[in-house]
């Protein structure tokens, strides 16, 4: 019950007005660039970032019919929220279901996912896909199983 509340929380944090603060400078950059990959094919714009993140947006875009800022945020919020669930799990595996609540929960009130946890900007997918990989290596490390490492 208290995992539902804190998840619920979560949500609320992530999804509610999405669209309401300014552009962040760079969300303009990667929303036009991974439009242009998706709708174009054209991976010519900004090299300077890897493209998957980019691609997402852009895919967001198309499925949704719009670049506005709820659009193209959406993916990066859903991605912060999927961060939580990844501490979680893995707090719960290592200390037990309680310390993954707290996990979860603080990570959902925490200053920098508040921040940027929102906004569409490459740092939310890095936090994601590097929480996603410790997970997975420790899963790997426990078990010896190499579906993880893969």
């Amino acid at each position: 019950m208290v995992f539902l509340a804190v998840l619920l929380l979560g949500a609320y944090v992530a999804f509610f007005r999405l669209g309401v603060n300014d552009w962040h400078p760079d969300e303009l950059v990667y929303r036009d660039a991974g439009l242009e990959y998706v709708r174009e094919g054209d991976f010519s714009r900004n090299h300077e970032h890897p493209f998957l993140v980019k691609y997402i947006f852009g895919t967001a875009q198309v499925v949704l019919g719009s670049s506005g800022a709820e659009a193209v945020r959406i993916p990066a919020a859903t991605t912060a929220l999927l961060t939580g669930l990844v501490l979680f799990a893995f707090a719960s595996r290592v200390a037990g279901y309680w310390t993954g609540v707290l996990a979860l929960a603080l990570w959902i009130i925490s200053p920098l996912t508040l921040a940027f946890g929102r906004l569409a900007i490459l740092d939310v997918f890095l936090a994601f896909f590097s929480t996603l990989a410790l997970y997975l290596g420790w899963r790997w490390a426990e078990t010896g199983s190499w579906g993880f490492a893969a």
